[in-house]
């Protein structure tokens, strides 16, 4: 059955009642906590729930419009598109436009949305068959509905732009849409919030929309680039150009993450000289090797407290050494997740500076195969009396090692095993191991073991410290 939406979009020809945001008497809960309750019901419950007082009106109508996102539609659901056309219409009122908080738009997504409403005769788009007619106009009204609502999100705080790999021929539709939506944006300075999210065959458009981007309160920065289809080749373009919009956001810049499924990138963005002192945590997918992203998370940000490296070494290394030169006197928090292909021995050379380092979190550093000599070799590299907490994977866990964490980190308070098989103990039917200590005296406390069972037919130890009144 043909469904016709012509007159889906000015639905919002009246303008919601303005209502109080706080409720009068102070034993009630502000509005912010009951929006956060109602985020556990269905929408349908919530906007049931406006009906109650002018406190859960306003309460609900927050919740229902704080998110304006155009995404997550396959192309066998298009008849979710109808509701989306409903929402854009219903958010063209003031009141509710202003209720926005949080933005996603995926532009693939945008497409097949203009295409839906463009089109004369929905039941074309569900046959293959029949030639799609398209309405320019019509699709204009609903790009120019969206800037409408876009102008009075007052209170937009939070931007999220994906970027699919598509047709190079709709990059220009893309970037200019992005570029309007900025300027767009009534108070530029409330976003502090950005998370980009492109595919690789889209750098280019990434680079040329960076110049645009105008945010000067912006606290968190997110770049995420993968790869969604082969299809499209990947032009060669230089990703230095993204230097520019660090230089224009690091002034305010707290946070700051970086994921790209390729690592040379990492490197071309954060070699720079762009100093960001503001800048509390880091986020990277790295190569290891390449001294240059050293020196510049050195150098550039004085601040930082909080570095989470996810790394990968190929065989042919040109610096193996590579976290031996990582200098940070104020480091508090330090994440590592590897994938390496060469010896423990030539990754874990010298000693880590952090004099301050508090929390060390490892994953991935060992394989089946380790040995206790390489678990010795990583404890004398993070060898600190300030870390208190500590979460390692291993190959197995035993006395022994436990005694080399006790005298490499004398003063932890928190500790998280997790390995990969038990000493003595063969998957499935063998006997349990002879237990480990339940008192360690190094540490002066009691452990906690709790065993599961991996679904690849390991064992997993969970240690935590329990404190004792008797010591």
């Amino acid at each position: 059955m043909a469904v016709c939406n012509r007159d889906l979009l000015p639905l919002a020809s009246f303008l919601v009642p303005s209502l109080p945001q706080t409720p009068t008497s102070p034993a009630t809960l502000p509005s912010d906590i009951w929006c956060n309750i109602l985020s556990y019901l269905p929408p349908a419950e919530v906007m049931r729930v406006r009906r109650v007082n002018s406190l859960f009106y306003a309460v609900a109508l927050d919740h229902r419009f704080q998110h304006f996102k155009i995404e997550g539609i396959a192309e066998d659901e298009m008849h979710k598109f109808d509701a989306l056309v409903r929402f854009v219409g219903d958010a063209m009122s003031h009141e509710l436009a202003g209720r926005i908080k949080h933005i996603t738009l995926c532009m693939d997504q945008l497409e097949m949305l203009q295409k839906f409403y463009a089109c004369t005769d929905m039941g074309a788009t569900f046959n293959d068959n029949v030639a799609i007619p398209f309405d320019r106009m019509r699709a204009r009204e609903l790009a120019f509905a969206l800037f409408h609502v876009f102008e009075h999100a007052w209170a937009l705080n939070k931007v999220r732009l994906i970027l699919c790999g598509t047709a190079n021929g709709y990059d220009r539709f893309e970037l200019r849409f992005m570029q309007t939506f900025w300027h767009c944006i009534p108070h530029q300075q409330s976003v502090t919030s950005l998370e980009l999210e492109v595919d690789v065959t889209k750098l280019e458009l990434l680079l040329d929309l960076a110049p645009c981007v105008e945010a000067p309160c912006l606290k968190e920065l997110t770049i995420v680039i993968v790869r969604y289809w082969s299809r499209f080749p990947r032009k060669k373009v230089d990703f230095r150009r993204i230097h520019g919009l660090f230089a224009k956001l690091s002034p305010t810049l707290e946070t700051l993450t970086f994921k790209s499924t390729i690592k040379r990138l990492t490197t071309s963005a954060f070699d720079n000289d762009i100093i960001m002192r503001e800048l509390r945590k880091l986020e990277l997918d790295v190569r290891l090797g390449d001294l240059k992203l050293v020196m510049s998370i050195n150098a550039n940000y004085p601040a930082l407290t909080e570095l989470s490296l996810h790394g990968w070494m190929p065989a042919t290394a040109l610096d193996a050494l590579w976290f031996s030169h990582l200098h940070l006197l104020n480091l508090r928090v330090l994440r590592v997740t590897l994938k390496v292909k060469t010896e423990v021995d030539m990754v874990w050379g010298g000693t880590l500076d952090a004099p301050r380092l508090e929390e060390l979190h490892l994953n991935g550093c060992f394989t089946r195969r380790s040995t206790p000599r390489e678990l010795t070799r990583l404890c004398n590299f993070f060898k600190s009396k300030s870390v208190v907490v500590l979460d390692i994977e291993v190959a197995e866990i035993d006395d022994e090692v436990i005694d080399t964490l006790a005298a490499a980190f004398p003063n932890l308070r928190d500790l998280r095993i997790w390995a990969l098989k038990r000493k003595g103990r063969e998957w499935p039917n063998k006997p349990a191991p002879v237990p480990l200590r339940d008192f360690h005296t190094a540490w002066k406390m009691y452990l906690r073991r709790e065993y599961f069972r991996a679904d690849l037919g390991c064992f997993e130890a969970r240690l935590a410290t329990v404190y004792s009144d008797s010591v």
